[in-house]
Protein backbone atom coordinates (compact mmCIF):
# COMPACT_ATOMS: atom_id res chain seq x y z
CA UNK A 1 0.00 0.00 0.00
CA UNK A 2 1.28 3.35 -1.31
CA UNK A 3 1.47 6.43 1.49
CA UNK A 4 -1.59 9.13 0.62
CA UNK A 5 0.14 12.38 0.05
CA UNK A 6 -1.44 14.98 -0.56
CA UNK A 7 0.63 16.57 -3.72
CA UNK A 8 -1.22 20.02 -4.07
CA UNK A 9 0.28 21.45 -0.84
CA UNK A 10 3.13 23.17 -2.77
CA UNK A 11 6.71 22.37 -1.56
CA UNK A 12 7.06 26.38 -0.22
CA UNK A 13 3.75 26.18 2.05
CA UNK A 14 5.05 23.32 3.55
CA UNK A 15 8.66 24.60 4.20
CA UNK A 16 6.76 27.85 5.71
CA UNK A 17 4.69 25.30 7.84
CA UNK A 18 8.34 23.80 9.11
CA UNK A 19 10.13 27.22 9.50
CA UNK A 20 6.77 28.38 12.01
CA UNK A 21 7.14 25.16 13.82
CA UNK A 22 10.81 25.28 14.23
CA UNK A 23 10.23 29.39 15.28
CA UNK A 24 7.38 28.15 18.08
CA UNK A 25 9.86 25.74 19.41
CA UNK A 26 12.60 28.02 20.10
CA UNK A 27 10.06 30.20 21.83
CA UNK A 28 8.73 27.81 23.76
CA UNK A 29 12.15 27.37 24.40
CA UNK A 30 13.47 30.80 25.47
CA UNK A 31 10.21 30.68 27.69
CA UNK A 32 11.67 27.83 29.66
CA UNK A 33 14.69 29.78 30.37
CA UNK A 34 13.29 32.66 31.43
CA UNK A 35 11.15 30.40 33.54
CA UNK A 36 14.25 28.57 34.98
CA UNK A 37 16.11 31.94 35.59
CA UNK A 38 13.30 33.60 37.28
CA UNK A 39 13.06 29.65 39.56
CA UNK A 40 16.89 30.02 40.23
CA UNK A 41 16.81 33.59 41.26
CA UNK A 42 14.32 32.70 43.97
CA UNK A 43 15.73 29.79 45.28
CA UNK A 44 18.87 32.06 45.98
CA UNK A 45 16.99 34.53 47.97
CA UNK A 46 16.33 31.64 50.04
CA UNK A 47 19.15 30.48 50.40
CA UNK A 48 20.92 33.93 51.08
CA UNK A 49 21.71 34.55 54.95
CA UNK A 50 20.37 31.27 56.33
CA UNK A 51 21.87 31.00 59.91
CA UNK A 52 23.84 27.79 59.67
CA UNK A 53 26.68 27.60 57.43
CA UNK A 54 25.71 31.25 55.99
CA UNK A 55 28.95 30.80 54.15
CA UNK A 56 28.12 28.06 52.12
CA UNK A 57 24.55 29.80 51.41
CA UNK A 58 26.04 32.71 50.19
CA UNK A 59 28.28 30.44 47.88
CA UNK A 60 25.68 28.59 46.60
CA UNK A 61 23.14 31.80 46.16
CA UNK A 62 25.70 33.76 43.78
CA UNK A 63 26.05 30.26 41.79
CA UNK A 64 22.56 30.32 41.75
CA UNK A 65 22.22 33.98 40.23
CA UNK A 66 24.88 33.62 38.13
CA UNK A 67 23.47 30.77 36.31
CA UNK A 68 20.06 32.49 36.41
CA UNK A 69 22.32 35.63 34.27
CA UNK A 70 23.55 33.52 32.27
CA UNK A 71 20.15 31.54 31.05
CA UNK A 72 18.99 34.89 30.66
CA UNK A 73 21.73 36.41 28.79
CA UNK A 74 21.92 33.34 26.09
CA UNK A 75 19.72 32.08 23.45
CA UNK A 76 19.81 28.43 22.82
CA UNK A 77 21.98 28.71 20.29
CA UNK A 78 24.57 30.77 22.28
CA UNK A 79 24.04 27.73 25.13
CA UNK A 80 24.86 25.12 22.78
CA UNK A 81 28.26 26.62 21.27
CA UNK A 82 29.31 26.87 25.00
CA UNK A 83 28.59 23.57 26.19
CA UNK A 84 30.36 22.38 22.53
CA UNK A 85 33.51 23.87 23.58
CA UNK A 86 33.21 23.00 26.97
CA UNK A 87 32.93 19.09 26.04
CA UNK A 88 35.89 19.98 23.57
CA UNK A 89 37.81 21.83 25.95
CA UNK A 90 37.32 19.24 29.15
CA UNK A 91 36.38 15.43 27.35
CA UNK A 92 37.30 13.61 30.49
CA UNK A 93 35.27 15.95 32.79
CA UNK A 94 32.74 15.82 30.39
CA UNK A 95 32.64 11.80 30.35
CA UNK A 96 32.95 11.48 34.11
CA UNK A 97 30.12 13.77 35.00
CA UNK A 98 28.14 11.71 32.29
CA UNK A 99 28.65 8.05 33.36
CA UNK A 100 28.11 9.72 37.00
CA UNK A 101 24.90 11.30 36.20
CA UNK A 102 23.79 8.22 34.38
CA UNK A 103 24.61 5.77 37.40
CA UNK A 104 22.91 8.34 39.55
CA UNK A 105 19.47 8.60 37.40
CA UNK A 106 19.50 4.60 36.94
CA UNK A 107 19.59 4.25 40.52
CA UNK A 108 17.01 6.30 41.25
CA UNK A 109 14.87 5.55 38.36
CA UNK A 110 15.40 1.49 39.89
CA UNK A 111 13.95 2.80 43.33
CA UNK A 112 17.55 2.34 44.41
CA UNK A 113 19.50 3.67 46.99
CA UNK A 114 21.94 6.14 45.39
CA UNK A 115 25.10 5.11 47.35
Amino acid sequence: MEPNFDSTIPASEISDKIADLGRTAREQLDQGRFHAARALDSAAVKLEGKAESVAAADKAARALHHASGYLRDHDTEAMMLDFKQLVRHHPVEFLSAAVVTGYVIGRVLRGRPVI
